[in-house]
C-alpha cells in the first residue's frame, strides 16, 4: 500500500494573496533602503585636563610608587585649592600614621591623609617664626613644619630631591 502525503503547496484554485485556510499571506518584505555613504570620521581630538592649580603637573614630578600611594590624597587636596591658588611642589610619603601628601602652594602649605572616613587635614600659612627641618638617608626624606608651638611632620618621602625643593620654597616665602 502506497501511502500519498499530503501536499504542502497551496491549492490552485485559491486566489492570489490568500494563503492557505483562507487566512491572508504574509506581506511581501520591503526591500531595505541603501545605507548611506559612510564618511571617515575625524581623529577625536585629546581629552582636555582641567589642572587650574598645576596638580596634576606636580603630581608628574614624582614616582609611580608614590603616584599610586598618594592617588587619594591628592584627589582630596585638589578639593582643597583655593580659586587662583597653584602648586609650586608636592610631596608623597606618611603623615598622621597614614598615607598622605603635601603641598607646598603660593599661598600655604597644605597637609592630608587618606585616614578612612576622615582624612586628617593642616593648613600651614606662610608666617614668620615657621621653621622647615629636613632629614634624609639613603632611601627616603622627612620633614619638620614647626610653628606658634606646633609641629606638623610628613616622613618615608621617596623623591628626596622634592622635599629638598619643598623645604627651600617654603624657606623663601616666609624669609
Amino acid at each position: 500500500p502506497d501511502m500519498a502525503l499530503p501536499s504542502m503547496a497551496p491549492p490552485m484554485d485559491q486566489a492570489p494573496g490568500v494563503g492557505s485556510a483562507g487566512f491572508p499571506a504574509p506581506p511581501a518584505m520591503p526591500t531595505p533602503p541603501a545605507a548611506p555613504p559612510v564618511m571617515p570620521t575625524p581623529p577625536a581630538a585629546p581629552p582636555v585636563v582641567a589642572d587650574p592649580h598645576r596638580l596634576g603637573q606636580a603630581v608628574g614630578q614624582l614616582g609611580m610608587f608614590s603616584k599610586r600611594s598618594g592617588r587619594v590624597a591628592f584627589g582630596i587636596l585638589g578639593a582643597l585649592l583655593q580659586d587662583g591658588e597653584t602648586v609650586d611642589v608636592v610631596v608623597q610619603g606618611r603623615f598622621g600614621g597614614e598615607d598622605g601628601a603635601a603641598v607646598a602652594t603660593d599661598r600655604r602649605v597644605l597637609f592630608v591623609n587618606d585616614r578612612e572616613w576622615k582624612p586628617d587635614v593642616t593648613v600651614v600659612p606662610y608666617l614668620s617664626g615657621l621653621v622647615v627641618k629636613g632629614w634624609q638617608d639613603d632611601r627616603t626624606a622627612a620633614l619638620i613644619f614647626e610653628f606658634e608651638g606646633n609641629s606638623i611632620s610628613i616622613d618615608q618621602i621617596s623623591e628626596r630631591e622634592l622635599a629638598q625643593r619643598m623645604a627651600s620654597i617654603v624657606r623663601a616665602r616666609v624669609g
